[in-house]
């Protein structure tokens, strides 16, 4: 293909911005400013159409791809060094039916827009705890949040997606349709297609009862080890994390402790408003508050607040682990570096963000893998050259704990990582059923 921009600016409806255009600049940069890459043009695709085109066009002209959702990925699998950067966020619509409970949203929304969508008929989806975070990141990675402990991660409420492949062709995702398809988005990462729009399970959610309660770092230890035993017998309505935080400039925070460390314990209770500050008494009495802002609030309101902490054009270098116990030894490890991380990026910017969340009851099957299972590898996310570059090991997916219906534990990732044939839906239809009388309900 002699000039693939010009080939894909006549083939589709969205806007292509090559190298030249004014607005480069601006189209290629993504949250994490590590990730500074120049791709040969930008596809801000407003349809289906629009990324089936791109694939298309990307994978006859051998061009690197890279997606982009809402653009948070640490990783920068949404920015490519000449190549072509596929960009849904105009397709961020949110089609609601408040009858049914179940929201369909583009592959380009944030959190935000589907909060703002379902809040005004009491309903939400669990996602997170950045409003403008991309909901397909998230969701492909599991999709961890405030109402996790209540209702499951994000890939629990996915109902289905429409997925484009690296053929061009669109093709639905669901417990019925493509049924190992659905299985690898679950966790898999940007690995098996372009997700342009999701289907979820809506629940209940109105104004919650939450927000940050601010402690000495002198009493970390104190604050962890009560909450290990706190969220362990809390119920499940209440979703609850640790973190460090420098204080922000806010009117709840005394102006002499402004830009100081803290470690924090947020908090988002969805049960009768009334029971809160009895529920939340023990997180209170283990130490002193310093500051907090612990009020009824709509849920988008507790989305938003942390916003501050990741905005755009900051470098992040984040790492993170599954652990199955906090554990003296991992409090004593999550304070020496906590500290010492925060203290250096006291210095140099103006925010912190090392987190320890936990789903306290071991409630969920499929969140109980071990790291031991998980075999390290990697993954294309397309056939041939059209591939996302530098991505994760699919093994850092929360995959299943059971032994894949395939034969092999690692099922999936090893027919796209030694390129084996996939089977036909009927013959893994088969092989799933032998596999659940040999192991039980999958």
């Amino acid at each position: 293909m002699s000039d693939p921009i010009k080939a894909l600016t006549d083939a589709v409806r969205g806007r292509v911005i090559p190298r030249w255009d004014s607005d480069y600049n601006e189209a290629r940069a993504v949250y994490n400013a590590m990730h500074d890459r120049k791709p040969r043009a930008v596809m801000q695709c407003v349809d289906s159409p629009d990324v089936m085109d791109a694939v298309t066009v990307g994978r006859a002209a051998g061009l690197e791809v890279a997606i982009r959702g809402g653009g948070h990925s640490v990783p920068g699998f949404g920015a490519v060094e000449d190549g072509l950067a596929i960009d849904l966020s105009k397709m961020k619509s949110v089609r609601l039916d408040p009858i049914k409970k179940v929201a369909r949203v583009g592959g380009g929304a944030t959190w935000g827009d589907v909060d703002h969508a379902t809040y005004p008929f009491g309903l939400a989806a669990p996602g997170g705890i950045i409003s403008t975070t991309g909901v397909g990141g998230l969701t492909l990675g599991g999709g961890l949040g405030y109402l996790t402990r209540a209702v499951g991660l994000s890939i629990d409420n996915l109902l289905s997606a429409d997925v484009v492949l690296a053929d061009g062709r669109q093709v639905t995702a669901s417990d019925y349709q493509n049924e190992d398809l659905f299985w690898a988005l679950r966790g898999g990462g940007g690995n098996f297609g372009v997700v342009t729009s999701f289907e979820f399970q809506l629940h209940e959610v109105g104004d919650i009862v939450g927000g940050p309660l601010f402690y000495e770092v002198d009493d970390a230890a104190a604050v962890l080890q009560c909450y290990r035993e706190f969220i362990a017998q809390a119920p499940e309505q209440l979703g609850c994390f640790f973190g460090w935080q420098i204080a922000p400039d806010l009117p709840f925070i005394p102006k002499d402790r402004v830009g100081g460390l803290f470690c924090v314990l947020v908090t988002c209770w969805n049960g009768p408003h009334e029971e809160a500050e009895r529920l939340l008494k023990p997180l209170r009495d283990v130490a002193e508050v310093k500051a907090e802002q612990v009020d009824i609030m709509p849920f988008p309101a507790l989305q938003r607040a942390l916003d501050g902490m990741v905005p755009k054009g900051t470098q992040h270098s984040w790492k993170a682990d599954f652990i199955t116990e906090l554990s003296d030894e991992a409090i004593a490890a999550h304070i020496e570096h906590g500290k010492k991380d925060s203290a250096h990026k006291l210095e140099h910017a103006p925010a912190s963000d090392q987190r320890c969340g936990s789903t306290g009851r071991r409630r969920r099957g499929g969140l109980q893998t071990s790291r031991q299972e998980l075999r390290p590898g990697r993954c294309r996310n397309m056939v041939g050259r059209c591939r996302q570059q530098g991505q994760h090991q699919v093994g850092e997916g929360l995959l299943r704990r059971y032994s894949s219906p395939l034969g092999q534990r690692w099922g999936l990732r090893r027919l796209h990582v030694e390129r084996r044939r996939s089977p036909r839906a009927r013959q893994l239809w088969r092989q799933l059923r032998a596999a659940c009388s040999r192991e039980g309900d999958l």
